[in-house]
């Protein structure tokens, strides 16, 4: 896991470049307990009218402690929450779940101090899904919800910043009768060739009463480009998705959208789309070229045609600053590129562990062995959780190279052979199991070795002291047939194993057809009591057998 080193002068400590919640989103909802055992559902306090403020920080944040150290938010609640006005909630959300309690009180290894003594609104501890719901990036993040469930980032404000954002007519509860909202947009944001995309947009209902028809248009520019009447039942603050038109692009487009029939309130009645997007265009043969960073098992990519099957596809890596190459030779249609780190920092190690190394990509279009088109890079210090990047197949290209499917540098995609081919340098062991793996092969040889595999329990009887990895073969003794003619018998006191006996000595029968004498070194003399080593058993006999033995 990567360690923080300190930022304490910065304004916020950045985790991630993952896109969170923009300002008009949807608020995810949660129930949560507070560190006094007090429960809060945060839609049931927007339904009763409040605004709430939500801070998500970590005990270990610098920034975030010297905003709490500022005292705005304890002012705020005591103006604005249940001892003042009663318009407001405000939650303290660590959201970092390696803290432990006594970080949170101050006396910890992980804390900037003790934020529960004066803290006087709730505190909810151990919330990192919450935070992951926000698909946040940085602490703090602060946002402030309305009781629509429409959030904006309230960010480190000012008292008197904070209450104008709750306090504005766009953050007050549902007061008219009819009042239809549009939130946001839910189309596609992509288009490939000339298929045409959805464009759709979220319909709330910020009025009293049931929403049950309005009408929506979708422009581009100031040409109308499709409309829909809806109709339906929404109570206060229900959302539906509506898809308004269906349309193909001749370029990137920016759509808006307007209700336009008649309600009480027009001033939340238009969204937009922001950019929609048509495709690259390209050649078929496509290489993509990784630079690994310091932290390769948190990179995986892809390259997906339009029904989202992969075509190339790769989960991990496990070395640090090494180069790899991907050549594709892609029949026409649409697709796109993904690429994600697991942790948030795209391949801008540096920023972490100081030293790096960084990495970096590109994906390009090829001409025979150079590049004809670059279609994306990216290189450190941009820090990324997903980038996609949508791109369609037009034209063909040629490409040079190994031809031959045997060789060790065979590439689909070439289609002139240039003599390039190599027979030995991928030869190795390709079974997993094997002790000598090698996931760079790509021939088979007969080189796989097993030796390193066994039992390293000393207790079992199959005890294998050269094996160096336990493969969870290890059996220890038990007087059954498993073990027969084992020499773990040897080691078994004289005793009763099947319930018989004699005057002289114990015996077991097994279920196996075979008898198992344990036969005493040492005598007791019958009456006297006296002790006497046995040198030896000559011309055992014995009747009385089970059926079946002999």
């Amino acid at each position: 896991m990567k360690q923080f080193f300190a930022v304490m002068a910065a304004a916020m400590i950045t985790l991630s470049a993952s896109a969170q919640l923009p300002d008009g989103s949807i608020a995810p909802d949660f129930t949560a307990t507070d560190i006094d055992g007090v429960e809060h559902n945060l839609y049931d306090l927007l339904d009763e009218g409040y605004q709430v403020i939500l801070d998500f920080s970590a005990t270990w944040c610098g920034p975030c402690w010297s905003y709490h150290e500022a005292g705005t938010l304890e002012d705020l609640y005591e103006m604005y929450g249940p001892d003042g006005t009663n318009e407001i909630r405000v939650f303290y959300i660590e959201s970092d779940d390696t803290t432990t309690d006594a970080d949170l009180n101050g006396t910890g290894g992980n804390t900037q101090g003790d934020w529960v003594t004066g803290t006087t609104y709730p505190i909810i501890d151990n919330a990192s899904n919450i935070f992951d719901s926000y698909s946040n990036t940085y602490y703090p993040t602060i946002y402030t919800v309305c009781p629509s469930r429409i959030l904006s980032e309230s960010g480190q404000a000012s008292i008197a910043g904070h209450t104008e954002v709750f306090q504005s007519n766009a953050c007050a509860a549902a007061s008219l009768p009819n009042d239809a909202a549009l939130v946001g947009y839910t189309g596609e944001t992509v288009a490939c060739g000339d298929s045409p995309i959805t464009l759709s947009v979220n319909l709330m209902n910020q009025g009293l009463d049931n929403l049950t028809s309005c009408t929506i248009t979708a422009y581009d520019g100031t040409t109308a480009v499709g409309s829909t009447d809806w109709s339906g039942s929404l109570e206060t603050y229900a959302i539906e998705d509506v898809v308004v038109t269906t349309t193909a692009l001749d370029g990137s487009t920016d759509f808006d959208f307007t209700i336009t029939s008649s309600d009480d309130n027009a001033d939340n009645n238009s969204a937009t789309s922001g950019m929609v997007n048509v495709s690259a265009q390209t050649t078929n043969n496509i290489r993509f070229t990784l630079l690994t960073d310091a932290y390769p098992g948190e990179i995986s990519w892809g390259v997906y045609n339009e029904n989202g099957n992969a075509v190339e596809e790769v989960n991990g890596y496990a070395d640090q600053g090494a180069e790899f190459i991907y050549d594709m030779n892609l029949p026409f249609g649409c697709y796109v590129f993904r690429i994600a780190d697991a942790f948030g920092d795209g391949l801008h190690a540096s920023w972490y562990n100081g030293t790096g190394p960084d990495g970096s990509f590109s994906l390009d279009a090829m001409d025979g062995n150079n590049v004809d088109q670059n279609l994306i890079t990216y290189a450190s210090p941009d820090e990324y959780a997903l980038i996609e990047f949508p791109f369609e197949v037009t034209s063909l290209s040629s490409v040079n190279g190994c031809t031959d499917s045997e060789a060790c540098n065979y590439w689909e995609g070439a289609s002139e052979d240039d003599g390039s081919c190599e027979y030995e340098s991928c030869a190795g062991c390709m079974e997993e199991g094997a002790c000598n793996f090698n996931p760079g092969a790509s021939i088979a040889d007969e080189s796989c070795d097993y030796s390193c595999f066994g039992c390293l329990d000393p207790g079992a009887w199959n005890y294998a002291p050269e094996a160096t990895i336990d493969d969870g073969s290890c059996l220890f003794f038990v007087p059954t047939c498993e073990f027969e003619g084992s020499e773990s018998w040897l080691g078994l006191e004289t005793g009763l194993f099947a319930g018989l006996d004699t005057l002289t000595f114990e015996f077991g029968v097994l279920d196996c057809g075979s008898l198992v004498i344990i036969l005493p070194m040492v005598m007791e003399e019958p009456g006297t009591g006296s002790l006497f080593a046995v040198r030896g058993w000559n011309d055992l006999s014995w009747a009385g057998l089970p059926q079946g033995m002999e």
